[in-house]
């Protein structure tokens, strides 16, 4: 139905009882979108057609029913929004693959079981403006660097993780950081002056 559309770049099917049918080659016909918003949509996979979608921008799976592993096909140099967050996600974010989005300003994947530490580079990609991490299974330390020239966060949720050691001083050059939520974790500081 959609592969009609060869001019579609915007495809918003959120909140509605959708399925996916497994093995079909969608891929083939779908026209290169730019945004694609699901949340809400009740899919218990990940849409196989994104493996050809190279020019997506914006994606929004949250709030859906999907389990384990994040494929590594998802991590598209062309994000600059992705959403999972309510979807029972599990594994670790690969950070040789999260690294590349060098144009990722949205990043949001709370309420998930992901494991295994933060990528460090996440303090350094200088246009990321919110990064939401809140409720998951990440331990060990709070990506220390956080360069003055490249922070523009100002957004950061890592409450209620797995995460220790102090809260990385670098921190302060992010001055455009408006919400700091690190609750509910194993950090042993002093308050920072």
């Amino acid at each position: 139905m959609f592969g009609n559309l060869k001019n579609l770049k915007i495809l918003d099917l959120s909140n509605n009882l959708l399925s996916l049918e497994a093995g079909n080659n969608t891929s083939s016909t779908l026209p290169q979108l730019q945004g694609l918003y699901m949340g809400s949509c009740h899919i218990k996979e990940f849409p196989n057609f994104l493996r050809t979608q190279d020019k997506l921008q914006s994606l929004d799976l949250s709030n859906n029913q999907i389990q384990g592993h994040v494929p590594s096909w998802i991590w598209k140099g062309t994000l600059s929004f992705l959403d999972l967050s309510h979807n029972n996600l599990s594994g670790t974010i690969p950070e040789e693959s999260i690294c590349k989005l060098n144009s990722l300003k949205i990043f949001v994947a709370s309420y998930n079981n992901l494991s295994g530490s933060i990528p460090e580079c996440l303090g350094n990609i200088g246009t990321l403006s919110v990064l939401n991490l809140k409720e998951n299974s990440f331990h060990g330390l709070i990506p220390p660097h956080f360069t003055s020239a490249s922070c523009s966060l100002k957004m950061l949720n890592l409450g209620v993780n797995k995460l220790e050691g102090q809260v990385p001083k670098s921190l302060a050059n992010c001055t455009t950081l408006e919400i700091l939520d690190l609750g509910k974790n194993e950090i042993f500081d002093t308050y920072p002056s």
